[in-house]
């Protein structure tokens, strides 16, 4: 994967997985009454120095700085995970969900004064975070994997092999230069391959038929006879 696929996917699951986040950590500050969102005191501290004054606009800015870091932690992991196979799953978002947060809320964080470290934090607020954060790995992991398992749009579907029931003549170029290549000294395979042909052409021929058939039925519908007077 290019990664500047990886960079858009990543970012694209990261808002998805911030929005759900963003109703954990809501939900979690009304059941248990702590005031601040952290990203408004990270906001007021970055422009004021500290968490207790006020900023206008604050409310917008918090939610500009929270999708924005979490859109940003969703390019990285999906930079980091695009050549793990199998893709990563929920387990492995998790993981990287609880590893932004022990980096933010126990490192940088309380190093700017915007919160007090977990231990002496509103325990509702830490509680809320915790499981934010689980939510926010568990749907990053689920929605980039959707998204990478999708066929690029206009890809060529895989060619079936040689024998695929009801299209035979499949492959059989790639067949034909296979024979000519390695076995150009060989009768059987020459004469194996030129053996396709004729079942090539038979199908090509029922395949026009068939489609010749169609338009002028379309073209003519009142008169259903006109579709089918094609000669075999």
């Amino acid at each position: 994967m290019r990664t500047s696929v990886a960079v858009i996917r990543g970012a694209a699951a990261g808002v998805v997985a911030t929005t759900v986040m963003s109703g954990v950590l809501e939900a979690g500050r009304r059941a248990t009454a702590f005031t601040r969102q952290p990203p408004t005191l990270i906001v007021r501290t970055v422009l004021t120095g500290s968490p207790a004054h006020g900023v206008t606009a604050e409310g917008l800015l918090a939610v500009l700085a929270h999708f924005g870091y979490g859109t940003s932690c969703g390019a990285l992991f999906a930079l980091l995970t695009r050549r793990r196979r199998p893709e990563a799953g929920p387990g492995v978002g998790v993981g990287y969900a609880l590893l932004l947060w022990a980096i933010s809320y126990i490192g940088w964080v309380p190093a700017t004064g915007a919160m007090a470290p977990p231990d002496r934090d509103a325990p509702g607020r830490q509680a809320a975070l915790v499981a934010g954060h689980v939510v926010y790995g568990a749907v990053l992991a689920a929605v980039l994997r959707g998204l990478n398992q999708q066929r690029r749009p206009g890809a060529p579907a895989r060619t079936p092999p040689l024998g695929d029931q009801g299209h035979p003549s499949r492959g059989l170029p790639i067949i034909a230069r296979k024979h000519a290549a390695t076995s150009s000294g060989s009768r059987a395979s020459l004469t194996a391959t030129s053996d396709l042909f004729p079942k090539a052409r038979r199908n090509a021929d029922l395949a026009a038929r068939l489609a010749v058939r169609r338009i002028r039925s379309s073209l003519s519908p009142t008169h259903p006879a006109a579709g089918s007077s094609t000669t075999a």
